[in-house]
């Protein structure tokens, strides 16, 4: 048997920060997730209103290792393609491998030339109003969490 100091511990205070915790990632979540599907929306419209296609010339295509390091599991290629005029460096969609020097045919927005999708992603992607679906489902708990523990307040407020 171990013998010392005994240890208080304020359950009140620490049930005071694990609710604050809880609130704290929940709101936090909620905004992560709203602005994640303003920019995937953004991204998706941009492409499709200003799209145009460009030549991607493959500059290097390394394989990246899975699990414990020892099986291949996919691709990440880079590539140069020129816009108005521009050269610009960018990350490949896809996982497939691709041969140094080869070319491919890929969509990018005139006015944004960061963003580099397929013409196929680009057909089938819409702007949705389901990315905001995680966000509001964050919110909804989070406003339950909220209501559960304002009101088990209010009631010992009223007890005492």
């Amino acid at each position: 048997m171990l013998r010392g100091a005994p240890v208080e511990v304020d359950t009140r205070r620490v049930a005071q920060i694990v609710i604050a915790l809880i609130v704290a990632t929940l709101a936090i979540l909620s905004v992560t997730f709203s602005l994640s599907g303003v920019h995937r929306n953004s991204n998706v419209s941009n492409l499709q209103q200003h799209g145009v296609s460009v030549s991607v010339t493959t500059t290097t295509c390394t394989g990246e290792l899975g699990g414990s390091g020892s099986n291949l599991v996919d691709y990440r290629c880079e590539g140069t393609f020129v816009l108005n005029g521009q050269r610009f460096h960018d990350t490949i969609p896809g996982r497939a491998f691709r041969a140094t020097g080869s070319k491919a045919t890929f969509v990018t927005a005139k006015n944004s030339p960061g963003l580099l999708a397929t013409s196929l992603e680009v057909r089938r992607e819409d702007a949705s109003w389901s990315v905001f679906i995680p966000p509001f489902v964050f919110l909804v708990v989070l406003s339950a969490f909220v209501t559960v523990v304002v009101r088990r307040r209010t009631r010992r407020s009223f007890v005492s």
